[in-house]
């Protein structure tokens, strides 16, 4: 069994964290319109990568098996992926003017610029990994079940309440519906100017926090709670079997940090 890692904030890894993700902030604050264009397809496929990635730590053997690891999830995630938004663009355009979309270089070019670097640094980031590696698998796995929390929240949750509260303001002001209008289509401009930056502020400071005494102490990360596991856990799982995964993941990621022996399989768990 390896040395129990020393229980304090990484407090430079904390930080570059931190300051990895402020210029995309600062693009998401100035560039709203893109930002939010951006925000599901690309956030999705950085959740794919994330994902990949720690499955590619938690296997990992060498620097060439974790990046062939990584690569075979990642082309099972982005192929599925990819047939999706084939299927969702012909179904929404037609044959006819998807095909003219896709036969336009620009199209490529400004899709796959951007997922090759992305793609490029995760692997590059694996195949020159020298550290512990179960201690980054623990970290990207808690980022990974975090990052995909915060995406489900911020498309799901939060503009469904968004509306709600706006329903229910114009209710209640129905007397001066005149100059209250005014007022709601400001702030609704507002909430919708500073949603990405929001979002990727959040996430930013979401995902920095495996690098804390918190998380290596418990090995919780920060949407573990059980009514974020209702929201955004598929609805065959918004059971007790859900909460028992994340319990076994806690327990794995904790022996993970303080270089404890690995729990019990998932199976053997109630």
């Amino acid at each position: 069994m390896r040395q129990p890692a020393q229980i304090h904030t990484d407090w430079t890894a904390l930080w570059l964290s931190l300051s990895f993700q402020a210029p995309v902030v600062v693009w998401a604050a100035t560039h709203w319109t893109s930002a939010i264009l951006a925000l599901g397809p690309f956030e999705l496929i950085r959740l794919i990568l994330l994902r990949s990635v720690s499955g590619a730590y938690r296997e990992y053997g060498d620097p060439w098996r974790a990046v062939k690891s990584f690569a075979q999830r990642a082309a099972i995630f982005l192929g599925f992926f990819v047939g999706l938004l084939l299927a969702y663009g012909i179904g929404a355009f037609g044959v006819d003017k998807f095909v003219e979309v896709l036969a336009d270089p620009s199209t490529w070019l400004s899709v796959l610029i951007p997922v090759g670097v992305l793609i490029a640094e995760s692997a590059l980031s694996l195949f020159f990994f020298r550290g512990d590696v179960r201690v980054q698998a623990a970290r990207f796995d808690a980022m990974a079940a975090d990052a995909t929390c915060w995406f489900g929240l911020f498309t799901l949750l939060i503009p469904g309440l968004l509306l709600v509260a706006i329903g229910i303001a114009i209710f209640l002001t129905q007397a001066s519906r005149a100059h209250v209008s005014d007022w709601l289509l400001n702030m609704f401009a507002l909430v919708v100017v500073c949603y990405p930056a929001a979002y990727f502020s959040g996430k930013a400071i979401v995902l920095a926090q495996v690098y804390t005494d918190r998380f290596a102490l418990t090995g919780r990360r920060v949407l573990d709670a059980p009514w974020a596991l209702f929201i955004t856990a598929p609805k065959k799982q918004r059971s007790s079997k859900t909460q028992r995964i994340e319990n076994y993941a806690i327990q794995w990621r904790r022996a993970a940090m303080l270089g404890a022996e690995e729990p019990d399989k998932l199976e053997d768990w109630g």
